[in-house]
């Protein structure tokens, strides 16, 4: 999954090992989170947790990734 912070416009992409790189366009600057947000490697430091939480977490069982909840019809 890949998504760009509507505010800070960071990319925000899931990698195959299932941590988070976050890339600065503006500054080419690049990071590498864990799903719950702890930086690991890059210059970018820091980035918004929730957005790491979102494009690297788990969604909670019958939850979307938008946080709403389907309804099963039967």
């Amino acid at each position: 999954m890949r998504l760009r912070h509507a505010y800070s416009g960071y990319i925000y992409e899931t990698m195959a090992d299932g941590m988070v790189k976050v890339d600065d366009p503006k500054t080419g600057r690049s990071g590498i989170f864990t799903p719950d947000a702890k930086w690991l490697s890059g210059d970018l430091t820091y980035a918004d947790h929730h957005m790491i939480g979102h494009i690297g977490g788990k969604t909670a069982e019958g939850a979307t990734s938008l946080g709403t909840f389907s309804r099963r019809r039967g």
